[in-house]
């Protein structure tokens, strides 16, 4: 059977930047947006800028459908059970902390463990910190060994400790160690955790599924897979979502409008209708292709670093170095 590849050349012509001769390679930081996504932003503004949700016309239609409509591809990007699991954020880190403030202030007392790693980025160790000063918590972090990989008998050992909370990545965006996601989190939900995994580095690169990881929470940025900046998602289940109070309140978190009488809208959406609203729809862009075309990217991807290790002598990840580029589908 013939090996698909990447037409590369067809695909850098997506990409305006490139016609001026840049060499980027700083997409883990920020990748670069197609004319696809940049293109849906300018026709929100241009034929349907509108407020969502509670707007009685036809453009203000438009916009809402378009809103949820992007919510339901991400549902089936990340194989969630609901959309109502899918939280619109500003990016990785918002989500992180909404879970913090959400649910970590009404479930972590004093004298509880949460467990994290040397290898998790800053935005999933400041909140946890915040909230272990704020409520007489404690905090063990995982070491990593001599291949830059999780000490797993490190993190069997504290999860004896009974952790409330277990949170790491599922790739390093320092090092690029792929974690061993789906036993850790079936590890620490056997120990009683609730499980955080971040999502930043890994969902651009290879396939995310929420259900089959076993996780309670995921927080990506579309900005490191193609979208817009300030697009970001959360996913947490549903019934922890639920039970959460609102991260944010004012617009779309009430059902009825009287000041006294004002109910909560479902704490689920904790004011996720007030993200920037062309980057929503925009955001969905990329997501069409993406699970058809990630076989031959992570190939592309594969044969990329393989050729860079050759060329400068050393040898490849370890994680690369056991089949060829066609085989290689990396977990």
């Amino acid at each position: 059977m013939a090996i698909q590849t990447l037409d590369v050349t067809a695909i850098r012509k997506d990409f305006p930047i490139f016609e001026t001769g840049i060499a980027y390679l700083d997409s883990a930081n920020t990748s670069q947006r197609p004319r696809q996504v940049t293109g849906a932003m300018l026709e929100y503004f241009e034929k349907f800028n509108s407020n969502i949700h509670r707007a009685a016309y036809g453009i203000a239609e438009e916009a809402t459908l378009r809103y949820e409509a992007t919510r339901e591809k991400v549902r089936v990007f990340i194989n969630a059970a609901s959309t109502k699991e899918i939280i619109y954020t500003r990016g990785t880190t918002e989500g992180i902390n909404l879970v913090a403030y959400g649910w970590g202030r009404k479930n972590i007392n004093s004298g509880d463990l949460i467990v994290l790693t040397i290898l998790d980025h800053h935005s999933n160790i400041v909140p946890w910190q915040i909230l272990a000063a704020e409520k007489g918590a404690r905090i063990e972090y995982v070491d990593i060994d001599e291949k830059g990989e999780l000490r797993q008998d490190q993190f069997a050992d504290l999860l004896k400790r009974g952790p409330k909370l277990v949170a790491f990545n599922l790739i390093s965006n320092a090092m690029g160690t792929i974690n061993p996601a789906r036993e850790m989190v079936a590890a620490a939900k056997r120990a009683g955790a609730t499980v955080l995994v971040d999502g930043a580095q890994s969902t651009p690169h290879q396939p995310v599924d929420v259900r089959d990881l076993g996780c309670d929470f995921c927080a990506f940025s579309g900005h490191k897979m193609l979208g817009p900046t300030g697009a970001g998602i959360l996913y947490g289940r549903r019934e922890l979502l639920e039970a959460m109070d609102p991260f944010m309140a004012g617009g779309d978190t009430a059902r009825r409008g009287h000041l006294l009488l004002a109910r909560r809208h479902s704490s689920a959406r904790p004011g996720d209708d007030r993200r920037p609203r062309p980057g929503v729809p925009a955001r969905g862009t990329p997501l069409r292709d993406a699970a058809d075309d990630s076989p031959r990217r992570r190939r592309h991807r594969a044969r990329l670093v393989l050729r860079v290790h050759a060329e400068r002598g050393g040898r490849p990840p370890r994680k690369l170095d056991q089949g060829s580029p066609e085989d290689l589908c990396l977990r």
